[in-house]
């Protein structure tokens, strides 16, 4: 008897509920059902799938010993891997999809938006997707003809939202559900949470990796996006400093001082709150993901510019 023994460390609930279900199926209280047999090839192939993506759904797993210790093994040397696969997928398809942005749509983008300000010139508004820094002073700041525009978020964004669409359509024919319930199925694969409430009944259900791994590469992508638009955005500040120091020293008179104070006492973010208030949007969206080195570069070089207007505006005075 399972309560043979009453000593309430040994207490075991796995194995009551076994014990109770057994109990159930000989009392003909509960119906025998008769697992299907999924340990085939189609099978095995699911369940490493749920390994290497760490989605885990659930209703499969190892149930002897060496079994558990192979997916343990194979869980330490597969999800590596398949995070160095996801990084090249993604950068390859960033690539890609930088490729067709510069030679295709670039130019679409530049005469549409030559179009707008000579038409809007005096008080128009900016667009969200446009990457540009604002003026800081009356005179136009440096514009480097060589620069094309970067690939927007917006349509990394509006990617990821067309596969998920797209692939929840998909799944909506291979399994009695509707359309939300694909998509709840699609996402939470996608996010790799792998809740388990819902999985695909037939053998093709290894296929559902392949979409969950392009979703995820489209993830990778939208990261090294990211880090380019960081890159530009800095380059940019950067640029509008040294344009700041040279329109200072072209003025004349004994006015010349220091856009913001070269104390100790300054905070390391004045200057990145300097020029944000003449970005865009998407640059202020951008800004929190700067890191603390790029600011601190930024600090650095505006001190520095402006330490240098300082020294020439005192050596203007004296030789007057």
């Amino acid at each position: 008897m399972f309560f043979k023994r009453p000593n309430a460390v040994e207490f075991n609930e796995t194995e009551l509920r076994k014990a109770i279900e057994k109990y159930d199926i000989n009392m003909a209280t509960k119906p025998i059902i008769i697992p299907e047999k999924r340990w085939n090839m189609w099978g095995g192939l699911y369940y490493a799938g749920t390994l290497y993506t760490t989605i885990g759904y659930g209703d499969m797993a190892a149930e002897t010993v060496w079994g558990r210790i192979f997916t343990i093994v194979y869980a330490i040397v597969g999800i590596p891997l398949m995070i160095i696969i996801l990084n090249d997928w993604g950068t390859g398809m960033f690539h890609a999809v930088d490729l067709v942005w510069k030679k295709q749509f670039n130019f679409v983008v530049h005469r549409t938006k030559s179009l707008f300000h000579s038409k809007y010139r005096d008080g128009s508004k900016e667009s969200f997707c446009n990457s540009s820094v604002s003026q800081v002073s009356k005179e136009n700041p440096p514009n480097n003809p060589d620069r094309s525009e970067p690939i927007p978020l917006c349509l990394v964004a509006f990617v990821l939202i067309f596969w998920i669409v797209l692939c929840s359509a998909v799944f909506l024919f291979f399994e009695n559900w509707t359309f939300f319930e694909s998509l709840y199925f699609f996402f939470i694969s996608l996010t790799t949470i792998g809740l388990g409430d819902f999985t695909l009944s037939s053998n093709a259900a290894v296929a559902n990796f392949l979409p969950i791994l392009i979703g995820l590469s489209v993830g990778s992508m939208a990261v090294n996006v990211i880090q380019m638009q960081l890159e530009i955005l800095f380059t940019k500040i950067a640029e509008l400093i040294d344009f700041d120091f040279k329109v200072n020293l072209s003025k004349s008179g004994d006015d010349v001082q220091p856009a913001l104070s070269t104390t100790p006492s300054r905070k390391d973010n004045d200057v990145v709150k300097q020029y944000r208030s003449t970005m865009t949007t998407a640059d202020k969206f951008l800004l929190r993901f700067l890191s603390n080195h790029q600011i601190k570069e930024l600090n650095e070089k505006f001190d520095k510019r402006a330490k240098m207007r300082n020294k020439g505006t005192q050596t203007k005075s004296q030789i007057g």
